[in-house]
């Protein structure tokens, strides 16, 4: 297949833009948040979707993520499970069973290092099937990098994702969150 490139001021046909792979279904910035959903983002127009997320906060702690089901309902079910590994001074296993919540990224309080992570969701909106979670993340201060896959056990389709930090309370994140669904083929 051909993948089209576009000039400014071309007319796009339909079967030009049928042959763009991703695109862009939500996105969000946020400051100083205690938490941050994406609410909707997840349909059936898309089976798999791309998350790529940068954040920075004010002190030391794990990023997290919950599914969602509807408006402002995140899945808590001690149903997320984790297989992969992580490696900053060596090679360590990272493995955990019926967590109430995702590892995403590792994080730490300069702004100039932000820490990043690169999802691969496949089928969220899709009910009775295990959501799986391809994930590579990298922590700016600390160099921990991350190769996880998740999965969570659910009869719900998931709408939308909620990022928020592992040790909640004063806790606050800065960054940004960008969606992508993938063209089904």
């Amino acid at each position: 297949m051909t993948f089209p490139s576009f000039s400014v001021g071309e007319v796009l046909r339909a079967q030009d833009m049928n042959a763009v792979g991703l695109w862009q279904v939500a996105s969000t910035s946020f400051t100083s948040s205690p938490g941050v959903e994406v609410q909707n983002c997840f349909t059936s127009d898309y089976r798999n979707y791309k998350v790529l997320i940068n954040v920075f906060g004010n002190n030391s702690h794990n990023l997290q993520l919950q599914l969602m089901t509807g408006t402002n309902t995140k899945d808590n079910a001690a149903t997320y499970d984790r297989w992969g590994f992580f490696w900053n001074a060596g090679i360590n296993n990272f493995n955990m069973v019926n967590d109430t919540q995702q590892f995403v990224v590792n994080y730490f309080n300069a702004a100039a290092n932000y820490s990043t992570a690169d999802l691969t969701i496949f089928q969220p909106n899709v009910a009775n099937v295990n959501t799986i979670t391809n994930q590579h993340s990298w922590s700016g201060d600390s160099g921990l990098a991350t190769w996880l896959d998740h999965s969570k056990r659910s009869n719900s389709a998931f709408t939308g994702l909620y990022i928020f930090p592992g040790s909640l309370g004063a806790q606050r994140i800065t960054g940004n969150i960008t969606v992508y669904g993938m063209r089904n083929s």
